[in-house]
């Protein structure tokens, strides 16, 4: 969870408090039958990403690496998959045999056309494995085109020392951006 410090009064000493707004983390390789299972779940409508261009498995033409390794590998094994397009598609092919709509992909990134490529690779990863599938993810999914540019430098010690500074709470994971804003 991260912190967010509220002022009880004018020249009062800040308050931490806890803002709880990660309710579960799930680790895909250690926790794939959790993680299928929330992909697949009703409820979930929106799968967002924070990947960078190398996370889709893209070619240079912006189109799936269809001899990336970890493609390869997920094709051959889409039950346990290592790629972000994998995943993604396995758990739409999860819902669709249960007849549950498919949830949007939201790309968190700062990629050209994000959402039309992600969908793109997403349609030809599918069509390597099953043509129906292809054509369902084709004709109902959405991947709205977003642009997100904000930098995340990576939580180290001092960071974390910082936070429990500031907040008198111990934070595993505190995240923090860069100061540039526009």
């Amino acid at each position: 969870c991260s912190s967010d410090l509220t002022l009880l009064e004018l020249g009062a000493a800040p308050r931490a408090r806890v803002i709880g707004a990660i309710r579960e983390l799930l680790v895909g390789p250690s926790d794939a039958d959790k993680a299928f299972a929330r992909l697949a779940a009703r409820d979930t409508r929106i799968v967002s990403l924070t990947v960078t261009e190398k996370g889709y498995c893209l070619d240079a033409r912006n189109e799936l690496d269809a001899n990336n390794a970890d493609i390869a590998h997920d094709l051959a094994n889409p039950g346990a998959p290592r790629s972000t397009i994998g995943w993604l598609v396995e758990g739409l092919s999860r819902r669709r045999a249960q007849g549950i709509p498919p949830f949007t992909v939201l790309s968190c990134d700062n990629l050209q056309d994000n959402g039309a490529v992600l969908k793109r690779a997403l349609v030809a990863f599918a069509a390597r494995r099953d043509a129906a599938l292809a054509q369902f993810i084709e004709n109902e999914v959405v991947c709205p085109r977003t642009m997100v540019d904000s930098i995340t430098p990576a939580t180290d010690a001092a960071l974390r020392k910082r936070a429990l500074d500031i907040t008198g709470i111990v934070d595993e994971w505190p995240i923090q951006r860069e100061p540039f804003t526009q």
